[in-house]
């Protein structure tokens, strides 16, 4: 399961804009049904943005992971056309 979180993030890190970003993540819900769970792939993206801004050198708190994985959830929660 580990490894096809980690293949997610790289996915989603590779997005350029918002729109591939939600192609895939509506394409990963259909594949939700071959095993993969629904909260893997909105941590996932989460985890993404995280390592962008890793990448783009920004300076993060230990927790930052975290906190982007819960914002991800939050909104995806708020709203249904994600």
């Amino acid at each position: 399961m580990h490894a096809k979180k980690d293949l997610i993030k790289q996915m989603l890190s590779m997005c350029g804009d918002g729109a591939e970003t939600r192609f895939l993540v509506r394409f990963l819900q259909v594949k939700l049904r071959c095993g993969l769970q629904e909260k893997s792939v909105l941590n996932a993206l989460g985890s993404a943005y995280y390592m962008v801004e890793k990448q783009m050198g920004k300076k993060m708190k230990p927790n930052r992971e975290t906190s982007l994985q819960e914002c991800v959830n939050r909104a995806y929660s708020l709203s249904l056309s994600l």
